[in-house]
């Protein structure tokens, strides 16, 4: 990873996280996943998924990717006023937690989790413009999707959304 990478932080820990810095901070995460061809960590997981279909191995949605982006903003405006007798603080239950019965909780996700029936996924590994039957997802009438191989590599695919 480059030494510059780290310019993508540099909003993390000042003041209000902005869309910005978000949206620089999931670049940084793609960067983390070697994801060259995108900075959204959303079509980074496709195109992931799409190539070596394990789910395992796949950023965080940028939803999911927003909790401990709070989390990590609030503990960085925490040590950039360390020296401050009274810091100027956000409450910490709009900064990734909530709080239980037990104390602060992280919040890791708003999302359900993706239901095991869309593993099933119609897709095609084609290398070609998925112009004939011998397409997967042309045999089943369907368009090809982001799950498709052919997604994945430089060619036009002629059965696309």
């Amino acid at each position: 990873m480059s030494h510059h990478h780290h310019e993508l932080l540099k909003k993390v820990g000042i003041g209000l996280l902005t869309e910005e810095a978000i949206t620089l901070a999931e670049a940084f995460v793609c960067k983390i996943y070697k994801l060259q061809r995108t900075q959204s960590v959303d079509k980074g997981r496709q195109l992931l998924f799409a190539k070596t279909g394990k789910p395992e191995a796949l950023p965080p949605t940028r939803n999911d990717l927003r909790f401990p982006l709070y989390r990590v903003h609030y503990q960085t405006m925490v040590w950039r006023q360390a020296n401050c007798p009274l810091p100027d603080l956000p409450s910490p239950t709009e900064m990734g937690w909530k709080r239980t019965d037990s104390g602060l909780q992280p919040i890791l996700t708003s999302l359900p989790p993706v239901a095991d029936s869309c593993l099933d996924i119609v897709s095609c590994v084609c290398k070609t413009s998925c112009s004939t039957r011998l397409c997967n997802c042309k045999k089943s009438n369907m368009k090809c999707t982001l799950m498709c191989k052919c997604q994945t590599v430089d060619h036009a695919c002629m059965n696309a959304l």
